[in-house]
């Protein structure tokens, strides 16, 4: 159709729909791309609701999809000694209890995932793994919450939690 010659500017390059499902896969949604005026693709949204875009050539992903959670892990996380981590989580009302989490962030140099865990029946494998891998770093500022609250929710230890807060008189460099 009309996709294959209509030219899209994604990451500062013209492209056709055919380029960019060569690219990322066949299942980018053709109905669903966030476009400018001008033709300027700001993200991807995918058949099975993931979403990608980019911050500062950074590939950024969202998504709610076990499965695509796991094939994210492998290719952006899995042979990194650190990792950013955050997570957020729903309150809760009653003083002194949290909400489940239901998102989890996880970054590194090579891109971000946004995993929104809150309506899935567990953890994926690949998440879990690096979570629980004591060998890689995962940094944070008050992490501490984010490894109690995770813990609480799933029932999964966050090991190798590094907290990038820092107290009166103490750099960053000092928590290395």
């Amino acid at each position: 159709g009309n996709d294959a010659v209509f030219a899209y500017v994604f990451r500062n390059k013209r492209c056709t729909m055919l380029e960019l499902e060569k690219t990322f896969g066949a299942d980018v949604c053709v109905d669903d791309l966030t476009v400018d005026s001008d033709g300027h693709l700001h993200a991807l949204r995918f058949k099975d609701g993931s979403m990608l875009g980019y911050v500062h050539d950074i590939p950024v992903f969202f998504t709610f999809r076990e499965r695509t959670c796991n094939d994210l892990v492998k290719r952006y996380v899995v042979g990194e000694k650190t990792v950013g981590m955050d997570s957020e989580w729903r309150p809760v009302r009653r003083r002194g209890q949290r909400g489940h989490t239901a998102l989890i962030q996880i970054a590194t140099p090579r891109g971000c995932i946004l995993c929104r865990i809150k309506h899935m029946k567990s953890l994926p494998k690949q998440l879990c793994s690096v979570l629980q891998d004591a060998s890689v770093a995962k940094v944070g500022v008050g992490i501490r919450n984010d490894v109690t609250s995770l813990l609480q929710s799933h029932g999964t230890m966050i090991n190798g939690a590094r907290n990038l807060e820092t107290g009166k008189g103490q750099s960053l460099q000092s928590l290395a």
